[in-house]
């Protein structure tokens, strides 16, 4: 299963919305995604250290995953991209200069156009 950028996005965004650090974000609350998909990226960026999860698997192996809270990481990832025009301006970026939307490339671009915005 390809990891997906704008998910990721989308998920840490969600997280963010939680009305208090006892906040639970469930699959099903991304919209336009399938809750197996997004169980998979939170399951993902847990593993990334920029989220808290609640990470469970059945014996028949269907995992299933609570978004709990953002790390520091996952702050200044998601301060990195929140803007939408920054988020496409980091993807075309990448895109035109031939490189895989990674962690380290996507905060490296962020750096640099803020750089270029200073």
């Amino acid at each position: 299963m390809p990891r997906d950028w704008d998910l990721v996005r989308a998920i840490l965004l969600a997280l963010e919305q939680l009305p208090d650090f006892k906040g639970q974000l469930r699959p099903e609350d991304i919209q336009g995604y399938n809750a197996a998909l997004v169980t998979y990226h939170i399951m993902l960026i847990e593993e990334a250290g920029l989220i808290e999860a609640i990470v469970s698997q059945t014996m028949g192996g269907e995992a299933f995953a609570l978004g709990r809270r953002m790390t520091w990481a996952g702050h200044e990832l998601l301060d990195a991209i929140r803007a939408p025009s920054m988020w496409n301006r980091i993807k075309r970026t990448a895109l035109d200069k031939g490189l895989d939307l990674t962690l380290d490339v996507i905060l490296a671009i962020a750096k640099k156009l803020a750089e270029l915005a200073l």
